[in-house]
């Protein structure tokens, strides 16, 4: 695909619904034309989604092989913080899974599966779903532990690299020298306390994907 091609495409398809995205996004849109990047979701669906790059190299791809290696995949599972663009609901589907993409804000809504756009905070019901799968959620990280241990739900979460801070001990949080390492350590804490059920807890670092960071998973 030639330079021209690839910046028309997504020239008409920022024109067509960048107003839909938080306001945000517009910065880091400014950054769109250097291609696909390590952990910029809000690009990188993008790029899936207008057929820019082959979306069985991206990592959300490499993510699902991961999910089906693991034994994930099943009917009836639900994607959380599935961005803009539910390209890893997506992916699932188009391999004959079924499964529901929640995200506060979803912007491309053309796809078989059903969506619902619901802020995860607002008392969502995990226990209707057979599993539940995450790809960088962010804010929602803590939410899903809890909920998915406390009601037996197995999950698998990529984290993002945000190095969050901590939601219910906010009082753990010091920036000077709050990292990664520190908010994972924080979160196997979360799943000590909330592994009532005694679900099996695997932390893996050895996943192939692009910026290192570990897959968190519970059966």
């Amino acid at each position: 695909m030639t330079k021209d091609i690839k910046e028309t495409k997504i020239t008409e398809f920022l024109n067509k619904y960048s107003s839909l995205y938080p306001d945000y996004a517009k910065n880091e849109f400014k950054n769109i034309l250097n291609g696909y990047t390590i952990n910029n979701d809000l690009i990188n669906q993008i790029y899936c989604y207008l057929n820019l790059i082959d979306i069985k190299k991206s990592d959300y791809y490499i993510f699902y092989n991961y999910l089906k290696k693991d034994q994930f995949l099943k009917d009836n599972m639900l994607e959380v913080g599935c961005g803009a663009i539910p390209i890893l609901s997506y992916i699932i589907s188009e391999n004959n899974y079924q499964i529901t993409a929640l995200d506060k804000t979803v912007v491309i809504k053309d796809f078989k599966f059903p969506i619902i756009e619901q802020k995860i905070e607002n008392h969502f019901n995990f226990s209707q779903y057979n599993s539940v799968v995450a790809f960088r959620p962010c804010m929602t990280t803590e939410i899903i532990i809890k909920e998915c241990l406390t009601n037996k739900i197995p999950f698998c979460i990529y984290l993002c690299n945000c190095a969050l801070y901590p939601q219910e001990d906010y009082q753990l949080f010091n920036e000077k020298d709050w990292s990664n390492k520190k908010w994972i350590q924080y979160l196997e804490d979360r799943i000590k306390k909330y592994n009532i059920h005694n679900m099996e807890i695997k932390i893996d670092y050895q996943t192939n994907l692009f910026d290192e960071m570990p897959i968190i998973s519970a059966k």
